[in-house]
């Protein structure tokens, strides 16, 4: 038997474990680490078209916690840098076996171009941070920029949310 079949079913097959195997990102589940755009959440780097007013909301496990949003100069990076693992049940990526990553690129060429807190307030038993944005009239670039919130809890270890690459 020939090893040429062989040969070329790896051939055909290697593209696909590798991607398989590609980096995944940060996965938002709601009252954890739910990342939304104007109301709406989506799928991790997901492309989001802004408003001239534009409302950012996360939703997280209890109210009084600390929300960071940042904001990148690039688009959204898959698995930038691994982070220790959140306890709230995110499921976890493929990002070096971690349930959450930095998804926002912040080295050169890319920086952080921005970010700013925002205390969450209750809803219910967990907390909802909300920050309107009124943009101002800039163009932004084609391939866009990232924007990613943190979630810092005093109790516990901090949670990150899905990253966006917005237009």
């Amino acid at each position: 038997m020939s090893s040429k079949p062989r040969f070329t079913t790896f051939l055909v097959t290697m593209p696909l474990l590798a991607a398989g195997l590609a980096p995944a990102q940060t996965i938002g589940v709601p009252h954890c680490n739910e990342y939304s755009i104007n109301g709406v959440p989506g799928v991790p780097c997901a492309h989001k078209f802004l408003t001239p007013i534009t409302t950012l909301s996360v939703s997280c496990e209890a109210p009084f916690q600390l929300v960071g949003f940042y904001f990148s100069s690039c688009p959204c990076s898959p698995c930038t840098m691994p982070l220790p693992p959140n306890a709230c049940g995110t499921p976890l990526s493929a990002c070096f076996g971690s349930n959450q990553s930095v998804d926002i690129p912040y080295v050169s060429p890319c920086f952080i171009a921005g970010c700013q807190y925002v205390l969450a307030v209750p809803d219910g038993i967990h907390g909802l941070a909300t920050l309107r944005v009124v943009l101002p009239n800039l163009p932004i670039p084609a391939a866009g920029f990232a924007t990613q919130a943190v979630i810092l809890d005093p109790l516990g270890p901090l949670a990150v949310t899905q990253a966006y690459t917005v237009h």
